[in-house]
Parts: C-alpha cells; sequence; structure tokens
C-alpha cells in the first residue's frame, strides 16, 4: 500500500514511524534531517508564492498566508516524547 502514496505521504508515514522509535538517535543526523525538510518547505513556499496562492484566501503577503496555513500545527519543540 505504501507504494501507492504520494511522496508527501510516504514522508508522514516515516515520520510516525520514526516518532514511535525507543531509542535514541544521532543528534546531528537527525538535525540535517530537519534542515533538509526546512529548505524543502522553502522551496515550496516560494513556489506557492510565485503561483499566487496566497492570494487566494485574501492575504497580501505569502508570510501572513504561510503563517494562517501551518497554524496549530506542532513543532518540533513543542511535541514531547
Amino acid at each position: 500500500m505504501l507504494d501507492e502514496l504520494d511522496p508527501l505521504s510516504k514522508l508522514q508515514a516515516a515520520v510516525r514511524e520514526f516518532q514511535a522509535r525507543e531509542e535514541r538517535v544521532d543528534t546531528r543526523g537527525l538535525r540535517q534531517v530537519i534542515d533538509a525538510l526546512e529548505g524543502e518547505f522553502a522551496v515550496e513556499a516560494r513556489e506557492s508564492q510565485k503561483a499566487g496562492d496566497h492570494l487566494i484566501g485574501g492575504h497580501i503577503t505569502a508570510a501572513s498566508w504561510i503563517s494562517q496555513t501551518t497554524a496549530g500545527r506542532p513543532s518540533s519543540a513543542g511535541s514531547t516524547p
């Protein structure tokens, strides 16, 4: 079934599996993965801005659109193991 999922769904499944682990991981390697995902987010946000996606909801800036669309999502800092 995982082969039928889109790339984001596969990533979400992998994250859930990772979060369910019992062992500790190398924090440096984890930070590298997080940084890579932050880069992916920035690219997608820029592409959405260029496409005018932020204007659909009546937002003047892409920053306000991103702020609203990501509001209420748990951050890594707010998560507890």
